[in-house]
């Protein structure tokens, strides 16, 4: 069974994926040219998850606990296995998460942004890779 990406990272999410990238293994040695190149396959596509999580309380630092739980709720992601994960009407096969990275917006640039009282926002991108 699949989960869904905007079970994971909400419902403000842009899903993209890109080209498969190769997995090569390289080597020196002392010989006529001294480098070998064994090709080992594809490492996977590259899933790209771009989006904005919201989080609301009595104050500013109310919202921003809000957003870091739901933080921790996607890094648990981080240390699962494989999973099948949708996007719409497309699934993506034993596909693990690499990373979440927090962008930084606005001007000054801020990472947590506070919207209005009592609520805030952080724009994030996270990485994830289909070993399929």
């Amino acid at each position: 069974m699949s989960i869904a990406l905007t079970t994971v990272f909400g419902s403000q999410v842009s899903v993209s994926f890109q080209p498969r990238r190769a997995h090569r293994l390289r080597s020196a040695f002392s010989g006529a040219n001294g480098l070998t190149d064994v090709m080992l396959g594809t490492r996977g596509y590259p899933i790209v998850v771009t989006g904005v999580l919201y989080g609301s309380g009595v104050n500013y630092a109310a919202a921003r606990a809000d957003i870091v739980s739901q933080i921790e709720g996607i890094e648990a992601y981080l240390w699962d296995p494989e999973e099948d994960y949708t996007y719409f009407n497309e699934t993506h096969y034993n596909v693990v998460l690499d990373r979440i990275e927090l962008i930084p917006s606005g001007n000054p640039p801020r990472v947590f942004r506070q919207t209005a009282d009592g609520y805030a926002m952080v724009q994030f991108i996270a990485l994830l890779t289909s070993l399929a």
